[in-house]
């Protein structure tokens, strides 16, 4: 899929994955952005979404990897473009 250089990776995030992982997918796929699907499970158990994507791009920083997570918040609009702009 690197090959296809897409810019922004919409995944939803498992509950299971440890942020290592999370940014593995990241990488694999080559992207310069990931989202989170949506936020129910997080909201569901009091999951802390922003320290858990702070982890993940701490992670991808450590590795030298330019893409970073992007953590939106729910039921706000965001334009999306060369960065990330809330309404």
């Amino acid at each position: 899929m690197q090959e296809e250089a897409p810019n922004i990776m919409l995944r939803h995030r498992i509950r299971t994955y440890p942020p290592e992982e999370y940014a593995d997918q990241l990488e694999r796929m080559g992207a310069q952005f990931i989202l989170p699907l949506h936020h129910t499970n997080a909201r569901a158990s009091d999951e802390d979404l922003n320290l858990y994507f702070q982890k993940v791009n701490q992670i991808l920083e450590e590795r030298g990897c330019p893409a970073r997570a992007f953590n939106p918040e729910p039921y706000r609009w965001f334009h999306v473009y060369t960065g990330i702009r809330g309404e």
